[in-house]
């Protein structure tokens, strides 16, 4: 999946923006509107919503001088391309339901890297953070990470890689001020356990 832009699998992007703003509401939009919460030009957003208007996918109604749109719900192909354009939500919800199965659950995990900052691509891994309630991992702590990165391999299409370290570890970059804990800081998109920043203070006040 590109995780930059997963809907470029079957919507060009402009399309996909557009789609996306109108499956996030049941408001009606303006033309001009529309553009703009979608961050496309206003003569694409026409072609667009024509296009989509003449095959019943998207409801245009007159208000005066403006035309208003709106997405088509009841149409046989909406659940199918909302679905489409809400896949990087439903990527994160997949990532947090194969860690909610785990027995050894992690104190914290979370997405980042280029995935999680949406400048990736296809080839792009998907960076978890995981901070272990274990010291040291076991057989069966490493049986789930592998068990779940082949999951999640088959439903995204990208590789799966563990940054996984104990708390104490963490501690101790956190001492050593490595640059990967502000990109953690800035990037991150927390998925499971201990809110990151609130695990952070919790290490800094036992340094004390």
């Amino acid at each position: 999946m590109n995780t930059g832009e997963p809907t470029d699998i079957a919507l060009p992007r402009a399309t996909a923006a557009v789609f996306r703003v109108l499956a996030g509401a049941d408001a009606s939009f303006s033309i001009r509107q529309l553009a703009r919460v979608a961050g496309v030009s206003a003569p694409r957003a026409i072609e667009i919503v024509n296009h989509a208007s003449e095959r019943g996918l998207i409801l245009v109604e007159l208000a005066g001088r403006s035309r208003m749109c709106r997405l088509n719900r009841e149409h046989l192909a909406a659940g199918a391309l909302i679905d489409l354009v809400t896949i990087r939500q439903r990527m994160l919800h997949a990532i947090e339901d194969e860690i909610a199965s785990w027995r050894i659950a992690p104190m914290h995990t979370s997405l980042f890297g280029s995935a999680a900052r949406g400048d990736g691509n296809s080839h792009s891994d998907l960076d978890l953070l995981l901070i272990r309630p274990i010291s040291e991992p076991d057989k069966e702590w490493e049986e789930q990470k592998y068990t779940s990165g082949v999951r999640l391999r088959a439903k995204i299409g990208n590789h799966v890689s563990w940054f996984d370290i104990s708390s104490t570890e963490l501690k101790r970059a956190m001492r050593a001020s490595e640059p990967i804990i502000a990109e953690w800081k800035r990037d991150s998109i927390h998925l499971s356990g201990v809110q990151l920043s609130d695990l952070f203070r919790q290490l800094q006040g036992k340094g004390k």
